[in-house]
């Protein structure tokens, strides 16, 4: 014979202790009404009710004791008077957050703050997550960042991406229909709209992969003009008047083409990553584009250029570097903080404010369309070339790029090449050294 299932009251409720695994107690006295406890010995209301079509929903209404058994009992009682007129009150509920959450969204701008605040919840690399901050600070809020959240369409944005194009290249523009979709598709996700209407939108501007190599009287010039930078270092690194460059970016723009390594990773480095003892800068997979540590030898140039950053680190901020400490820290980094001990760290420059460096040095030194990205390219391509001869396979360790055709034998391969990329690197630098 069952135990009979006795009718919520007040006094019951109290009485009831959590056990090993949930409990659902329905109430006899108001069908659909159940009244779940938790091993935590957590009580909360819901309502079962099932529609016209035989769809079952189940729909929470809230805690108790916060919502007392009596209120429950009136909201179930309303629940299934919706339901018994042909309505779906679970739909009804998620039609009214989604509105509610649309108000604090009213503009593309705010869209835009709510995608970078989840995206850094989700982990998204911060370099990422600066880039396309400043996508949107600079050429998305100026032309539609007043914009209704719900009044965007392709019609409105087409242009706007054609302007972008016109301003500031090709690729700013399709990198900005990207963040766009992005922030609509968190808009889908969030229940904010119910579809992207951005999403059959295609690039305004095709664009071609780049292959551009500074040749050896480019390379001259561009080290002329970071020598002459660097030659002009006061005890704090002075920005040069007339280029606007300061000498720690003239360091770190070395650095990169020294070591062959992304501008973002450059710019992010820490000094716990580098030890000039062994000479060697390990890179966290964390920072890395393939998620991948990598191992990079420090030529001897290369240690140098480190090693006068951090110098100049430590004379702006009075104080040796943590290992958490930027070796080429952002300016507006707070020096009394840093100063201050109280385990403040010394941020590192954006790799943005480093690209803009870049074009002001080739701007000096009369380089035409020159990226900091080349630098990568040619370094790998002199590693290549026949004045140093280093192997395909070597340069794409160098480059921490992933193996073309993953093979059994490599699966076990562990072996991290450090000889032959030391080798390589030290070559490269002798090589700048003596252009």
């Amino acid at each position: 014979m069952e135990t009979p299932v006795p009718n919520l009251t007040q006094k019951f409720i109290e009485s009831l202790k959590p056990i090993d695994r949930m409990q659902t107690i329905p109430d006899t006295g108001m069908r659909g009404l159940e009244l779940y406890v938790t091993k935590t010995g957590i009580k909360t209301f819901s309502v079962r009710y099932t529609l016209v079509d035989g769809t079952r929903r189940r729909m929470t209404l809230g805690r108790w004791p916060v919502l007392t058994l009596t209120d429950a009992r009136a909201q179930t009682l309303d629940i299934l008077s919706q339901v018994a007129k042909g309505k779906d009150p679970a739909q009804a509920k998620q039609i009214h957050q989604a509105e509610a959450r649309a108000l604090e969204i009213k503009t593309v701008h705010d869209l835009g703050v709510a995608l970078l605040a989840a995206s850094e919840r989700k982990g998204v690399r911060p370099s990422t997550l600066t880039y396309w901050g400043w996508l949107i600070r600079k050429h998305i809020n100026p032309r539609i960042g007043h914009f209704r959240t719900l009044e965007m369409n392709s019609k409105l944005v087409r242009p706007v991406l054609q302007e972008i194009g016109s301003d500031a290249g090709p690729v700013t523009s399709n990198r900005c229909l990207t963040v766009l979709k992005r922030m609509y598709n968190f808009a889908v996700e969030e229940e904010l709209i119910e579809h992207n209407p951005l999403a059959a939108i295609k690039f305004a501007f095709k664009e071609t992969s780049r292959d551009r190599v500074l040749s050896s009287s480019e390379l001259s010039q561009l080290w002329t003009a970071l020598e002459s930078i660097i030659s002009t270092s006061r005890e704090v690194a002075p920005t040069s008047a007339h280029v606007g460059v300061s000498t720690s970016m003239a360091l770190a723009i070395q650095t990169c083409l020294y070591t062959c390594q992304r501008g973002s990773e450059v710019a992010g480095m820490l000094w716990g990553e580098v030890d000039l003892d062994t000479l060697v800068w390990v890179i966290p997979a964390a920072r890395t584009k393939a998620k991948r540590e990598n191992l990079v030898p420090l030529s001897p140039q290369a240690a140098t250029a480190i090693a006068q950053a951090k110098l100049l680190a430590e004379a702006r901020y009075g104080r040796p570097l943590a290992p958490g400490d930027a070796v080429f820290p952002s300016p507006r980094a707070k020096r009394l903080d840093a100063q201050s001990g109280l385990g403040s760290k010394i941020h590192p420059i954006e790799r943005l404010s480093l690209n803009r460096a870049m074009s002001r040095v080739t701007a000096e030194a009369g380089i035409e369309n020159a990226t900091l990205h080349d630098l990568r390219r040619t370094g790998a391509t002199l590693m290549c070339s026949e004045k140093i001869g280093t192997l395909e396979e070597i340069v794409a360790r160098i480059l921490n790029h992933s193996p073309s055709a993953p093979s059994v034998t490599g699966t076990y391969n562990r072996y991290g090449y450090v000889k032959e990329k030391r080798a390589a690197l030290n070559e490269l630098g002798n090589l700048i050294e003596n252009v």
